[in-house]
């Protein structure tokens, strides 16, 4: 999930698309782009990092020293959802085996939290895209409106969207895969817009429409134009972080 990528995977999609745009495959534009071209793309998806450890052969540059600033150092930083929080990996195996009600109680008890939140959307979403039964449960229970059961469904379907295209470069995707992706993408973008009209004071369908966007390749223009952008009163986060 573009949410939780890594440096390397998200330089590696910056390449992807900036090989589209000069009209290359990836491997055609690291033979043709200079190490400086390359360095910047690098810095311009994280600032930070040393070149070198993304891409062997570049020039060794020592990473930015953000504390000069007042900033944390990176290592004090985590997004890392990946380690298991007891009562997420509660509520995911409720909603795996069709009882949607533990995942709508914690959702609710923990709206607010934004980092708690977002973790518990991210879980849910993942097992809602291997299996929407519960999901359906859920709607049928609580109607079309219900803010919760809006986010996970919208994160859900972006789950799912990533699932039916693969993890495969772009030249290895089928016309069938892209297909489902892009149709899937686009069902997962309405709902996350639906999901913010239902919640306007929570950030994290916004999460949800921002690595959709990046997924579709969207460039500012038409991001903005498709709504995707934080309200003034929102302070979008990254998963991991709080708001408050």
């Amino acid at each position: 999930m573009a949410l939780l990528l890594g440096t390397k995977t998200r330089v590696l999609m910056a390449m992807r698309k900036e090989a589209k745009r000069r009209g290359l495959s990836v491997k055609g534009y690291m033979e043709a782009a200079t190490p400086d071209e390359m360095i910047t793309l690098i810095h311009e998806v994280d600032p930070t990092v040393n070149p070198a450890e993304i891409v062997p052969g570049l020039p060794d540059l020592p990473a930015v020293d953000v504390t000069q600033w007042g900033m944390p150092p990176k290592q004090a930083l985590s997004t890392d959802l990946s380690r298991p929080v007891p009562v997420i990996g509660s509520v995911v195996a409720a909603a795996r085996a069709r009882d949607w009600r533990p995942a709508a109680d914690l959702l609710h008890r923990c709206y607010g939290d934004w980092a708690m939140r977002a973790a518990v959307v991210h879980a849910l979403g993942e097992a809602a895209a291997d299996d929407a039964t519960w999901l359906q449960g859920w709607r049928a229970a609580a109607g079309p409106h219900d803010r919760h059961l809006a986010v996970v469904d919208a994160h859900g379907l972006l789950w799912l969207a990533w699932k039916l295209r693969g993890n495969k470069q772009g030249e290895l995707t089928s016309a069938e895969q892209h297909d489902a992706f892009q149709q899937t993408i686009l069902r997962a973008e309405a709902a996350a817009q639906r999901a913010t009209e239902l919640a306007p004071d929570d950030p994290t369908p916004w999460y949800t429409l921002v690595t959709l966007a990046r997924g579709l390749g969207y460039d500012e223009h038409t991001f903005s134009a498709s709504g995707g952008r934080c309200r003034p009163a929102t302070r979008c986060t990254a998963p991991g972080t709080s708001s408050r």
